[in-house]
C-alpha cells in the first residue's frame, strides 16, 4: 500500500529530548542525527531509538498517538546520522500501522512495528489494573548518589534524567548480586526529564527503558542486550514525574524477559512494557 503524502515537520526543539529526536525529511523517508549522548556504555538506548522511530511514524501516518510499537534490534547503530524508511501498511479510522527501519550505511539496525491511533478519541470502557506500590519520592535514593552495580559508575544517558530508585535495590547499598536460581528481581522508581522538559507519549518510550535492568539485583553480568522491546501506550502523560515499576520473573540460560508499568503523576496507567533481553555474565 502506498504511503500518503508526508507532511510538513515542524523541528522546534524545547528540551534535551527534544533536540536528541529531531527527524527531518530525506529522500529516502526521514533522517535523524542520533545523539551519543543518550548512550549505555558504547550502544545507544533501546528507548531512545524507539522513540525516535515512533516519531517517524507518526509523521508519516498524520496520526498522533502510538499505541504499540515493537523494535526488534538487529545490531547497535552508532552517533551520527542515520536514516529511517517508513511504510504505511494500513491507515484506517481507528488505527494505522506503520514499518519503520533504521539503517546506516546502507546496513539495517533496528525494525519496527507501529500501531497508531488517537488515545484523544477513546471512548470505551476501562478497566484499572491495580496500583504498583511505591515508597515516597523523598524516601528513594537518587542514582546519581550511588554506583550501578559492579561499582560502575552510573552511564551517560543518566545526565539526562532525575531518576529516584526505591529502597532495595542490592546495589544501591553495596550489596553484590545473590546466587539465586529463583524469585523475582525487581526495580522501580521516580523519573523525570532534569532539564524540566515534560513527557509525551513518545517520551513513554525511553522511560520504559531508563533504569538499570532488574535482573542485575541478582546476577553479575558484563552486558544485558536487548533483542526485542515493545511498549503499549494507554494514556497521554500529564506533567510531571513518572514512576515505574519493572521486574524479570523467569530466566533461562541468560534468556530473560522484563516487564514495566509506567503511571503518571496523576496516579494513571500510562504504559506498558516487555523486553526480550540476554544476560552475558562477566568473562
Amino acid at each position: 500500500m502506498s504511503s500518503p503524502p508526508q507532511p510538513e515537520v515542524h523541528t522546534v526543539a524545547t528540551s534535551d529530548y527534544d533536540r536528541a529526536t529531531v527527524i527531518e525529511p530525506s529522500d529516502d523517508g526521514w533522517s535523524v542525527e542520533l545523539d551519543g549522548s543518550w548512550s549505555i556504555g558504547d550502544s545507544l538506548n533501546g528507548g531512545y531509538l524507539l522513540a525516535t522511530m515512533a516519531k517517524a511514524a507518526i509523521a508519516a501516518t498524520s496520526v498522533p498517538d502510538p499505541l504499540a510499537v515493537t523494535a526488534t534490534f538487529l545490531s547497535p547503530p552508532s552517533s551520527g546520522r542515520a536514516d529511517l524508511a517508513v511504510t504505511v501498511v494500513k491507515h484506517g479510522r481507528r488505527s494505522s500501522v506503520a514499518e519503520v527501519t533504521l539503517h546506516q550505511g546502507g546496513r539495517q539496525h533496528v525494525v519496527v512495528s507501529a500501531v497508531l491511533g488517537d488515545l484523544g478519541a477513546l471512548d470505551g470502557p476501562d478497566l484499572d489494573p491495580p496500583a504498583v506500590s511505591l515508597p515516597p519520592l523523598e524516601q528513594c535514593v537518587s542514582i546519581h548518589d550511588r554506583q550501578g552495580p559492579n561499582g560502575m559508575a552510573p552511564p551517560e544517558i543518566f545526565r539526562h534524567f532525575d531518576i529516584r530508585l526505591a529502597p532495595g535495590v542490592g546495589w544501591l547499598t553495596g550489596q553484590r548480586p545473590g546466587t539465586a536460581t529463583s524469585g523475582e528481581a525487581r526495580i522501580g522508581g521516580w523519573m523525570r526529564f532534569a532539564d524540566g522538559g515534560e513527557p509525551d507519549v513518545t517520551s513513554l518510550m525511553l522511560f520504559a527503558d531508563a533504569l538499570p535492568p532488574a535482573i542485575l539485583d541478582l546476577f553479575h553480568a558484563r552486558w544485558v542486550p536487548t533483542l526485542q522491546f515493545s511498549v503499549y501506550v494507554r494514556a497521554r502523560p500529564v506533567p510531571g514525574w513518572i514512576r515505574g515499576s519493572f521486574r524479570t520473573r523467569s530466566m533461562v540460560g541468560g534468556l530473560l524477559e522484563e516487564d514495566g508499568e509506567l503511571y503518571d503523576s496523576s496516579g494513571r496507567l500510562v504504559a506498558l512494557s516487555r523486553q526480550l533481553a540476554l544476560l552475558l555474565p562477566p568473562t
